[in-house]
Formats: structure tokens, sequence, C-alpha cells
């Protein structure tokens, strides 16, 4: 009964929000923009309170239903809205995307199978989500990077007033500037992506009765704060005037490569729970001649023994 309230909750707070944006066809309202920013964070708020109390009370194997896959891909669009709705406020996003979340929702509440997986199928395939999200935001973020680089040399090629080289044409600055946006926007997703899909992978293990990787790794904490630091500048970019958000946003993806070098280091130079690493195996020492411990007989055949 509190699952489908939840459930119920959540929907009610998109439907909300989808009708306000239809609005937008209709009439101009002055706090329409204030009521969906509240009204979509609510019902985001309540779609996570409610996968996190499934997945902490689930009798199973968390997040390995069909109806486990609907909800989540319910919450990642609507993630993404939210994500599009401040950093681009007038554009009507949810007139798009409001009707997949609700449909989402409807396939995983009244048709989708609640049976779950086995589970080393679902391992892997939330192993493969985990592994090529933050592929993809390991590669975005070198993206990132060369562009940053590009656009801080273009920005000082201009104010020195030096000609643009025959060899060497680099993009403008409006352009590196959209560019270094983008990647940042690919990165914060596919890191959220990925973060997600090993919260659920370890949750899947330990409910499993398998050893698990602990939540105070270096890895994922490092992860975690490039996450945050991502979200932190690409809010604080936005509220920039548009002259200033070049360098601000070329500015950010450079710092968050050195993060992520950081992060990387760990794997290679410490000892983590997360990346396995072989552990040295112990030197065999010579047995002391005062040793008591004596080499097991030798077994003879039949023709030795007469």
């Amino acid at each position: 009964m509190l699952s489908r309230i939840g459930v119920v909750c959540f929907a009610s707070s998109y439907a909300i929000v989808f009708l306000l944006e239809l609005s937008r066809l209709v009439f101009k309202m002055p706090i329409r923009r204030a009521a969906i920013v509240c009204w979509a964070a609510a019902g985001w708020t309540a779609h996570s309170f409610y996968l996190y109390y499934h997945a902490m009370n689930s009798a199973g194997v968390p997040f390995a239903s069909w109806r486990d896959w609907y909800f989540a891909a319910a919450w990642l669009v609507a993630t993404a809205y939210l994500y599009l709705l401040f950093n681009h406020a007038d554009a009507p996003f949810g007139i798009f995307l409001q009707p997949l979340i609700l449909g989402l929702i409807s396939v995983g509440e009244f048709w989708a199978d609640a049976t779950p997986f086995a589970i080393a199928p679902t391992l892997k395939a939330w192993g493969a989500i985990h592994g090529l999200s933050l592929a993809a935001a390991l590669t975005t973020i070198f993206a990132g990077f060369a562009t940053g680089l590009m656009y801080f040399a273009q920005e000082r090629r201009l104010k020195r007033k030096i000609p643009a080289s025959s060899r060497i044409a680099l993009p403008t600055l409006e352009w590196l500037r959209r560019a270094n946006a983008k990647s940042l926007t690919l990165t914060l997703i596919f890191l959220g992506v990925g973060g997600a899909s090993g919260c659920v992978m370890n949750l899947i293990v330990r409910r499993s009765g398998g050893e698990s990787a602990a939540w105070n790794d270096p890895l994922p904490i490092g992860a975690l704060a490039l996450f945050v630091w991502l979200a932190i500048g690409s809010v604080g970019g936005a509220l920039y005037r548009p002259e200033r958000q070049g360098r601000k946003v070329a500015l950010l993806t450079l710092v968050s490569f050195a993060a992520l070098a950081a992060t990387l280091a760990f794997g290679l130079f410490v000892n983590t729970s997360h990346v396995g690493r072989a552990s040295p195996k112990p030197k065999m020492t010579q047995a002391s001649p005062d040793s008591t411990e004596q080499a097991p007989p030798r077994k003879t055949n039949d023709a030795e023994g007469r």
C-alpha cells in the first residue's frame, strides 16, 4: 500500500509539471517557472526516496526486474529534465519529456513483470552499464580538457592580437564555449549513471551474500567528489554573464581533468577494494636445520617394496 501511494505521489507531481508545460502554449503566467521547478523537484525527490525505500526493503534482489528498470529509466529521464530546466528554463522540454516519464512509470506500475531476474545476468547487465558509462565520462572529460586548452590558446591570441596561423586554425571562442559546456553536461550525466549503477551492483552483491566493495573506498569517493564538483560548477556557471561563461567553463574542464587524474592515480598506486589488485605472494623461506617438520614419506610401488 505504501509503495503504491509513493508512485501516485511522484507520478502526480510529474503530471502537474506536464500540465504547466502545456500552459506555455495557451497563456502567460508570471510564476509558472517557479511552479514548474517546485513540482518537478518535489516529484524527483519523491521518486528518489521511492527507489531507495524499494531497494532497501526488497525481499529479493533490488533493481533486478522489468518493473524496477522502468522506474529507474523514468528517474533518469526526470533527472535529465531537471538539468535542462535549470540551464534552459525558457525551452519547453517538459512537453516532450514528461509524457515519456509518465509512460515509463505507467508501464512499470501496470504492465511490467516484477519477478526478479537471476543474479548473474543482473550483475552482468548492471556491470555493463557501470563500465560503459564511466568510460564515456572519461572520454568526455578528455574532450573537455582539449577544448579547454584550445579556448585559452585562442583567447590569448585574440587579446595579444596575434595573427591566426595558416597551419593551425583554432575554432572560435563561441564554438569552444559550447563544446566545453556540452562536455561538462555529458560528463555529469555519465558519472551519475556510473555511480548509480555501481551502487546498485554493490547492493545486489551484498543482498546475495557476496563480498561487496567498501563504501568508503577512495575511488568511489573520488568519483562522487568529481560529480559534486561538476554539479556545483554547472549551476554556478549558469549564473555568470554570457561574456564570462566561456572562461569559467573552460577553467572548470581543466580542473575536472586534474581531479580525474588524481582519482585514477588511486586505482594505480593505492590498494583499494574497488579495483582488485593481487597482493604479493609470500616469499618461501628455507627451513632451518633444527626444524621438527619432516617431509612426507615417498610412496613406493610393489616392485620397489620387494
